[in-house]
């Protein structure tokens, strides 16, 4: 059991870094979500059950966040269509009127 509460969260941690170096946010995102929820349906035979569980959830969260704000995790690509403002047109004609008219103001 000492090993358990010892090397798990070191374990977890590390994993977490490679697979945020690997796969990136988005993917981290939802190993969160499949994670929280495989903690919280597991049924557990202890007079702390959702004490513990409350501290395994906090565990995961805190364990992605940190995989995700470190330095070499993997950013997801920007979804350029989010982007565009609306009312803008992707014909090459309508453009360059656009971009002349966006001068001229």
């Amino acid at each position: 059991m000492q090993a358990y509460s010892t090397f798990g969260p070191l374990l977890i941690h590390a994993l977490a870094q490679k697979l945020a170096r690997c796969q990136g946010v988005r993917e981290l995102d939802k190993i969160e979500q499949s994670l929280v929820r495989l903690v919280e349906e597991t049924d557990v035979a202890a007079p702390d059950a959702e004490a513990m569980k409350e501290f395994a959830v906090e565990l995961v969260v805190s364990t992605l966040r940190n995989a995700r704000e470190h330095p070499d995790a993997k950013q997801d690509l920007e979804q350029i269509d989010e982007r565009r403002t609306e009312g803008r047109s992707e014909d090459p004609d309508t453009l360059e009127e656009q971009l002349q008219s966006g001068l001229e103001d």
